[in-house]
């Protein structure tokens, strides 16, 4: 910059410089030529006055034109009038004027003499010449001279001035100019230090951040000038294409995006509908090519700007690669989950919170006899039982509140008919993106077979399991026998009694309505055991009612004491205080546990002495929601192998046994809600235990 401002004021100061030669040329001419008038001029006069003044000569006039000259007040401190006369090859200087200092030779002979070939201004006056020269004088000075010829007196008139003073001015505003450039530079040095190195550097920074913000971005940044070729090329775009930016830069866009997508990036011809150019900020989706030839379906927003008399535009790509695939793994599973709702071989309807039906599949309409627009058409009241309206109500309630996620009910669903069809319902919510419900999501399964299905499987339960009582009372008959036949006895042998007593003719003793008594008792006991006999073998329906275990476990002793007496075996019972009520079929658990007590008894029958003969009936609470029973005896136990099978049908340890009590007796506690379980016992023999559920109503 300084050197600009140098030159630009050389060039000013040379321009003036040559405009101030050209002004002194013309004054020196002028002077010269008026010296020559003013020489002629004399000249005549001296003429005149040689005639009217004999004597006169030209040396008188030549001084009278010094005279003159005195008074002439020149140009500058060097500036000169020679006048001078060729004298063959010498040139013979007359005088010599210098303003403002006057120099007049003492005496004009000798004059001064120089060689013709000598100073060239006079050189060339006395030639016959005029003109103007800039050259060296006799003194070897450069001088600025204008010459002139005096033909009439051979003579030469040169004005010349010193070209040091010329010059001088203008040096000294040169060196002026060049010391003010100095001092402007070192001041704009300063203040461009001062005042624009933070701006340069704020720049620069910047540019570095703008950089860095380029090459961080994770989409695909491209800028293009209005040919379409590359001017830059981020990181992701890199990553984007697999091209390097020293690769792409210099390319045609066209090399990374597909023909069909040229139009949206403005790379029509001049002649084409620009109509279709992506307008700033809105996205398309393009198709781009990767570097090894493979295509990428890209987002691109295209934006413009201006750069000087440039038209650029910056393209902002996204690779949606993977969005493309989510959102095709999402269509696919979605219509998965379509052809699963559709196909379903349950009933599935959703529901708002309010109970509007928004989806029914198929197999939910045809269970109900409705189309899908019909069912949708409904209110949910109208297609439940009145009965089960109520219950649904609250268990959907209640989901809205609890931790569960679901529920599950048995209602009946009224059919186009007006027929109820029982159900089970499995409730669950949909939740929005912030965990709240949504939706309700029902799922409906046809009950009517599964219950026509248990009811069978009840009847047939029953009666095998009447079969099997009737089975435990064959093997109970010995037992049974002998315990009627004691009050039968019992009977005779008071009857007897009773009739001696009447034959004899004394009046009927005391003793008699005694013995009567005794009789009528034993005849009540055995009426007991023919009555649990009956009840106990009889064929029944299934039917549960609140049973105290207090009750249950007595009726069941009484029972089993039977057998257990014949077989010299003791059952103790052991019932915690307070046990609570449960709700089951009586006849049932006695009969699971009159098997596991007969069980009991077979396994110690044969192995024990009868003082060791002893069976515990253990009643207990299991928490809060159970009562275990368990029968413990003391008899030979079972092997491993056995203890595998021992709940499977037909497997037995007697040599008559059927294998079916066992089996028959996980079924009923099962069905009871409960867990029938075996484990060995630590002292010798077995332990069976089951579980049955407190009745809630107690």
């Amino acid at each position: 910059m300084m050197a600009i401002a140098i030159s630009a004021s050389g060039l000013a100061i040379t321009m003036l410089y040559h405009t101030a030669i050209k002004q002194q040329t013309i004054r020196l001419t002028e002077s010269a030529q008026r010296q020559v008038r003013l020489l002629k001029a004399m000249s005549l006069n001296a003429r005149f006055s040689a005639k009217s003044s004999p004597g006169k000569t030209f040396a008188d006039s030549v001084l009278h034109d010094r005279g003159a000259h005195e008074l002439f007040k020149g140009f500058g401190n060097t500036g000169v009038f020679v006048l001078a006369k060729r004298d063959g090859n010498q040139i013979h200087f007359i005088f010599s004027q210098t303003l403002p200092n006057t120099r007049v030779p003492a005496s004009l002979d000798p004059p001064l003499i120089v060689p013709l070939a000598g100073p060239l201004p006079m050189h060339q006056a006395l030639k016959g010449n005029s003109g103007s020269i800039i050259t060296f004088d006799y003194r070897g000075v450069m001088v600025l001279a204008a010459f002139e010829p005096v033909a009439e007196f051979n003579l030469g008139i040169v004005a010349k001035m010193d070209m040091a003073e010329i010059r001088k001015p203008f040096l000294r505003a040169g060196i002026l100019v060049t010391l003010a450039t100095l001092l402007l530079v070192l001041l704009g040095t300063f203040l461009v230090r001062l005042i624009g190195t933070p701006l340069v550097s704020r720049l620069e920074e910047n540019e570095q951040r703008l950089t860095a913000i380029l090459d961080t971005a994770a989409d695909g940044i491209i800028t293009t000038d209005e040919h379409g070729l590359i001017r830059s090329f981020n990181q992701a775009a890199e990553h984007i294409f697999g091209y390097s930016s020293v690769e792409a830069i210099g390319n045609n866009i066209t090399m990374l995006i597909m023909p069909i997508a040229e139009p949206y990036i403005g790379l029509q011809s001049s002649g084409e509908d620009h109509s279709n150019n992506l307008s700033s900020g809105n996205e398309r989706e393009v198709t781009g090519l990767h570097k090894d030839g493979c295509w990428i379906p890209l987002e691109i927003t295209v934006s413009e700007m201006q750069e000087k008399n440039a038209r650029l535009k910056t393209c902002i790509l996204r690779d949606i690669t993977e969005r493309k695939q989510s959102l095709a793994a999402l269509y696919h599973r979605e219509e998965e989950l379509r052809l699963i709702f559709e196909n379903a071989p349950v009933g599935v309807c959703i529901c708002t919170l309010n109970g509007d039906i928004l989806r029914a599949n198929h197999a939910f309409c045809t269970l109900l006899g409705y189309t899908e627009s019909e069912l949708l058409a409904k209110d949910y009241p109208s297609i439940i039982h009145s009965g089960d309206l109520r219950k649904l109500q609250m268990s959907s309630r209640q989901l809205l509140v609890s931790p569960s996620d679901s529920f599950s009910l048995e209602i009946s669903f009224v059919e186009k008919q007006g027929l109820n069809i029982p159900c089970m319902l499995r409730g669950s919510v949909i939740n929005d993106k912030n965990g709240a419900p949504q939706l309700y999501v029902a799922h409906i399964e046809d009950r009517s077979e599964q219950l026509k299905t248990e009811q069978l499987v009840r009847e047939h339960s029953e009666r095998l399991a009447h079969v099997t009582r009737l089975s435990s009372m064959g093997e109970m008959a010995t037992s049974i026998a002998h315990e009627i036949n004691q009050p039968l006895s019992a009977i005779a042998t008071y009857a007897a009694a009773c009739q001696r007593l009447i034959d004899q003719d004394q009046p009927v003793p005391n003793e008699v309505p005694l013995t009567l008594e005794k009789i009528r008792t034993q005849a009540l006991r055995a009426g007991d055991v023919i009555d649990r006999l009956r009840k106990f073998i009889r064929n029944r329906k299934s039917s549960r009612q609140q049973q105290g275990c207090y009750d249950l476990i007595t009726d069941v002793i009484s029972f089993a004491e039977v057998d257990a007496q014949y077989h010299q075996v003791i059952i103790h019972k052991e019932l915690e205080p307070d046990l609570p009520s449960i709700y089951i079929d009586s006849v049932q658990i006695q009969q699971v546990i009159i098997n596991l007590l007969r069980n009991a008894i077979d396994s110690m029958a044969k192995v024990l002495p009868p003082i060791n003969k002893e069976i515990r009936l253990q009643v207990k609470r299991q928490g809060d929601k159970s009562i275990e029973i368990a029968v413990i005896d003391r008899g030979a136990g079972l092997s491993s192998e056995s203890a595998d099978q021992l709940f499977n049908p037909f497997f037995t340890t007697k040599p008559l046994g059927l294998g079916m009590g066992l089996s028959i007796s996980r079924s009923i506690i099962d069905a009871h809600g409960g867990q029938l379980q075996y484990t060995s016992n630590p002292e010798g023999g077995c332990i069976f235990l089951f579980t049955l559920p407190i009745d809630p109503r107690t």
